[in-house]
Parts: structure tokens; C-alpha cells; sequence
């Protein structure tokens, strides 16, 4: 169970209210890598998976069927993922069919320092296990599985519907013996740009997949890199894309049956931890898609990696995308979970063809506070509206825009939630939370 404490700040632009939620996670202790903090990880030592942070991977994908059963934790403190070629229990029109399955985090993570130990099933080909963060479009509440909790989170707004936009691989294995880093960065392109170090056998990085090792991916406004046993071994660097669109995704630890090998073909692998780190990134804007460029690729105008309305429409103004709100009491908002405790501030650009008297106020964290910024012109500019000293003190926070009055539409563009400094002494909730 987690415990939660709760702080907001808002900004009242006229017509448009920008507030701050910020929430609290359980404490723990960890050693972290150099220069991170642990704020999420699961040992999978509680006997049974932990519902509070995990969905169990479910459903068709390609010709494999996921199955809530091919996941369980054990009392040896393992997270076993099963997969079978052709699963004699798993029958269609009496045909056995391939079956996999997995677990997907409950939570949304974004920079850091991701970490799991695994032992990998290294028999039979055919038979593939991974570790990756990736977002979902879901097409219905059941898109990215159907365990039930999903259809409940997002009824209840705690996620948005889109949030596929990239796709970061700690590894992908093919059984038995070749496995990859890498990523697909589907973000503001044409054509997604996938980048990788190429399929490589155990005996490349010395190591046997069968055994248990280390796999960890750091990823930074600039690169993603990949750490096999504590050691360096690949690097993509981010800034050679710049259609490159941050958003937080969530964690996989899935396995799947690709009928490629032998009809018998069946096992498990396993894990003995996840876990994640962050650390201050001072300037480094945290919001997943915060210009509203990247939205869904199907045709629609639906933004991506925001919970908002299906109202809310993303405009093409001046050859910049921007967010209309359009209606009273309309609302779009993203949660930033596992982030460094610290001082941030949130800033803004808006605009409207009617001028708002803005007034900014931070409540609820650290007192109560006003003060006036001046007004939003009826302009075709932009104008920067800003929160300052903002205290996340729980590792969590949630972004609203939400508008409270009739009139011309308010275009909302580049919003930006970064980290400034650290807390005041004794103001942070040490530790991590344990899932």
C-alpha cells in the first residue's frame, strides 16, 4: 500500500487554471548508481504480484496469446515469465497455440536509470523474453491488455489513452543465444528511426543469457545507454534526431512465442528485480510531449501523452502546433511520477485574440501565495507564464491546464516543468518506493 500526501500549485490565467498535484510514494532503502537516488523498485519477495504497480500482460499479440497465468511470483522471491510454441492448456478450434505473456508497470517513468536481473531461456529457438519501456495507444481500454485495472485506470483519468510515442528495448532475446539493445523512436517522424547494436551471442559479451546478469539502461535528454553487468556496451545518441519528443513510458517484462522453432518449444524466464533511479536534471524540462507536436498518427488530432477530452483540439497556428481549449471548464493533464524531490518551476506559453487579466498562485505546499504577472494581450503572440518554487517533496506531480470561463479559444504551447535546486533541509521524504 502506498501512502500519499498531497500538494498543488495553480495559476489562474483569466480563462485558463494551471495547477500543480503533487503526490507522495513509500519509502525505502536502496544503493543506488553514482549520481541517482532509487525511487521505485519491486523484488518480487511479497509472494504474489504486486496489482498496485503491475498489469499482467494479456490478450492476442501477432499469433502469440498472452496470458495472465504465464506470470507469477513464486515464494523463491522470483518473477517467472513462461512461454510455449504451441501451449497443449491453450487451444483454438483444438489447436494448441502459442502463448507468452508478462507484466507491464502500473506507472509511467521517464529519465533515469533502469535496472533488472534476469536469467534468460536459452533451450529451444524461437521463444522470445524482454525488457523495454514503451508507451500505448489505446484504441479501447483493453488495446494494451485486459486486465481489468487498466480499463479502471483510464476510466479514471489516471493515464492517458496515448502515450505511445517511443520505444526504448533494455533488451530483446531470441532464444537461444542472440540478444539486442536498442530503441525505435517513433516520435514527430514520417518513419520511425530505429537504432540498435545489432544481435549479438553470450559469447560476444562473455557472458551466458542462461545465468543470471544485470541489464540497465540510462536514459537522459541526450542518450540512452545500455549496461550489461555493470559495463558500458552501447550508446544511442539522441541528439542526432531532432524530431526526438520526450514522454514517459511505462515498463515491460514479457515474454512471447514466435513460432520460429521447434512445435515442443516451451520454458520460462525469470527476474529478480526492477528497480529505477533519477537524479536532478537542474533545466531539463520533465513533460512528455510538451508542445503538443506529436499526436495520434491515425489521422486524428487527439494530442498524445496528456489526458484530455476528445474536444481538445491540437491547431496548426503559424506553422507551430499549439492546444486550443475551447470550452468552459475544459481540461488537459499529465502526471510526472518517480521524479527527484527538489524545487521546480512550471511554465507556460499562451495566447488568445481576447485579453485575460493573469494571475499566478501556488497553494497548499508551502503556505498560501499570490502574485500577479500582468495580462495576457489579445495578441498573435505568446505570452510566458510562469510558477516558481514549486516543492516536490514525494517524488510526484501532476500538470493541469484547465480552463473556467466562455470566450475565444486559449492556445496553450511548450509547457515546461523543470527541476531548479534542491529542498530546504528536512523538507524531502527520503527513500524509495517499494513495489
Amino acid at each position: 500500500m502506498v501512502s500519499f500526501s498531497r500538494y498543488c500549485g495553480c495559476a489562474f490565467l483569466g480563462a485558463v487554471v494551471i495547477c500543480v498535484l503533487i503526490c507522495g510514494a513509500r519509502p525505502t532503502q536502496a544503493t543506488p548508481p553514482s549520481g541517482y537516488t532509487l525511487l521505485f523498485h519491486d523484488e518480487f519477495n511479497q509472494g504474489a504480484l504486486d496489482q498496485n504497480d503491475w498489469y499482467y500482460r494479456t490478450g492476442l499479440r501477432r499469433t502469440c496469446y498472452d496470458l495472465a497465468r504465464n506470470a507469477w511470483v513464486a515464494p523463491d522471491g522470483i518473477l517467472h515469465l513462461a512461454f510455449a510454441n504451441a501451449d497443449p492448456a491453450y487451444r483454438v478450434d483444438g489447436v494448441p497455440k502459442p502463448t507468452g505473456g508478462g507484466i507491464i508497470s502500473r506507472h509511467l517513468f521517464g529519465y533515469g536509470y533502469y535496472e533488472a536481473r534476469a536469467r534468460l531461456y536459452t533451450k529451444s529457438p524461437g521463444l522470445h523474453t524482454s525488457f523495454w519501456s514503451c508507451g500505448s495507444d489505446d484504441a479501447t481500454p483493453t488495446s494494451l491488455t485486459e486486465d481489468p485495472h487498466r480499463a479502471l485506470d483510464l476510466r479514471e483519468h489516471r493515464f492517458p489513452m496515448l502515450t505511445f510515442i517511443n520505444e526504448i528495448d533494455g533488451f530483446e532475446h531470441y532464444s537461444p543465444d542472440q540478444l539486442e539493445f536498442g530503441d525505435h523512436e517513433y516520435s514527430a517522424a514520417a518513419k520511425p528511426l530505429s537504432r540498435g547494436a545489432g544481435v549479438k551471442a553470450g559469447i560476444f559479451y562473455g557472458v551466458n543469457y542462461g545465468d543470471w546478469n544485470v541489464y540497465g539502461y540510462e536514459y537522459t535528454p541526450t542518450s540512452v545507454r545500455y549496461y550489461l553487468n555493470n559495463k558500458l556496451r552501447f550508446t544511442i545518441d539522441l541528439t542526432k534526431n531532432p524530431a526526438f519528443i520526450h514522454s514517459p513510458m511505462f515498463v515491460w517484462l514479457t515474454t512471447l512465442a514466435e513460432s520460429k522453432g521447434p512445435a515442443d518449444a516451451a520454458g520460462e524466464s525469470q527476474f529478480s528485480y526492477f528497480r529505477f533511479y533519477a537524479k536532478p536534471l537542474p533545466g531539463i524540462n520533465l513533460v512528455g510531449n510538451p508542445g503538443f507536436n506529436y499526436v495520434d498518427e491515425h489521422g486524428g488530432a487527439q494530442v498524445k501523452g496528456w489526458v484530455a477530452p476528445e474536444a481538445c483540439n491540437i491547431v496548426n497556428d503559424g506553422g507551430r502546433r499549439s492546444l486550443a481549449l475551447l470550452e468552459h471548464d475544459e481540461k488537459v493533464s499529465q502526471r510526472l511520477e518517480y521524479i527527484p524531490n527538489g524545487i521546480y518551476r512550471l511554465t507556460v506559453r499562451a495566447k488568445s485574440r481576447e485579453a485575460h487579466r493573469a494571475q499566478m498562485r501556488a497553494a497548499g505546499y508551502d503556505g498560501l501565495g499570490s502574485v500577479s504577472v500582468g495580462d495576457i494581450p489579445a495578441s498573435a503572440g505568446y505570452t510566458k507564464l510562469s510558477i516558481a518554487n514549486i516543492k516536490v517533496t514525494n517524488n510526484n506531480a501532476t500538470i493541469s491546464l484547465l480552463r473556467t470561463a466562455d470566450g475565444a479559444p486559449v492556445l496553450i504551447d511548450q509547457v515546461s516543468f523543470a527541476y531548479v535546486g534542491p529542498l530546504p533541509a528536512k523538507t524531502a521524504s527520503p527513500g524509495s518506493h517499494n513495489g
